[in-house]
């Protein structure tokens, strides 16, 4: 398994959406070019808008308590009426266009190829909530029992031991902050020995008068390339049931607005820990359902 290093996710929220009722389509939220606050950008005229996945991968789930699931399925609890449904909540994409998704009800990672041919099973002893793929034979896995973050090479054997911190996060992770009900601002601190300045911040904002801003979600940033974000809107107005929106953006190094995919799917099934991943310029989304889980991606470049 290989995959390159350095994914970034941070997400800042200032609506209780536990409440919600959201649909698994949605209106398209028109797309404006943003531009950071320093310095000023100029809006581009026209952005690649994209609304249906270029592909969708669609990967099988079983309940693990009706027998012995197959071998290439991912395994799932569903809802009662006291629990909310249990199974894979985290993937990551490999560099052959491969995917690993966990599989913590059977304390396993499994692998599929692009398009979605299971190739094997990883054991772990650890119900992953968080996978992320680092380098060329190594996985990050947090445990969704304690939190506790251990790496494991492509074979399930632990290197090193348990931490807390992750091994991808560090001083240059961008911070996220929510100023007003339609906007964010997205800032770079100054990386430790770095010698050039740090990236200007860039200024997310909704373009309808009518829509709140209910998240902002860096996905994927590099100081000194494109910026994936993604947003989740609501109606402004007070109503019973909430109707959310998300949509994702990509931004360029100059921080001018280039592509937006809108009509993201939002009502999955198990709740997602990691639902996007991007890789050479392709967008992922893992989607869950009740009977499969779909990786819907969408090529942007």
């Amino acid at each position: 398994m290989t995959r390159r290093h350095g994914l970034c996710t941070l997400a800042v929220s200032i609506l209780a959406l536990s409440g919600c009722s959201p649909g698994g389509s949605s209106p398209p939220a028109p797309g404006v070019g943003d531009s950071p606050t320093s310095p000023p950008q100029t809006e581009r005229a026209a952005i690649t808008a994209l609304d249906a996945p270029t592909f969708t991968i669609r990967i099988p789930i079983a309940l693990i308590d009706a027998g012995n699931p197959p071998e290439g399925a991912l395994t799932m609890r569903a809802a009662a009426e006291d629990r909310e449904p249990e199974g894979p909540q985290s993937f990551d994409v490999l560099d052959d266009g491969g995917f690993l998704i966990a599989d913590p009800l059977r304390e396993r990672l499994l692998e599929y190829s692009a398009d979605g041919t299971f190739r094997r099973a990883v054991p772990i002893d650890v119900p992953a909530s968080s996978v992320t793929v680092i380098g060329a034979s190594q996985v990050e896995v947090v445990s969704a029992a304690t939190g506790v973050i251990q790496m494991f090479n492509e074979r399930g054997g632990r290197v090193g031991g348990p931490r807390t911190e992750s091994a991808i996060s560090g001083a240059g992770a961008p911070d996220v902050v929510l100023d007003s009900a339609q906007s964010g601002v997205i800032t770079w601190p100054n990386a430790p020995g770095a010698l050039a300045p740090p990236r200007p911040e860039l200024k997310v904002t909704l373009p309808e008068l009518g829509q709140r801003l209910a998240s902002l979600q860096v996905i994927q940033s590099d100081a000194a390339d494109e910026v994936f974000v993604a947003m989740e809107s609501t109606d402004a107005a007070g109503r019973t049931l909430i109707e959310l929106r998300k949509t994702v953006r990509r931004y360029g190094a100059t921080g001018l607005l280039e592509a937006e995919i809108r009509n993201i799917a939002v009502d999955n099934y198990i709740a997602p820990n990691t639902e996007f991943r991007v890789l050479r310029g392709v967008l992922y989304q893992m989607y869950s359902r009740e009977k499969e889980v779909l990786i819907n991606g969408w090529r942007i470049r």
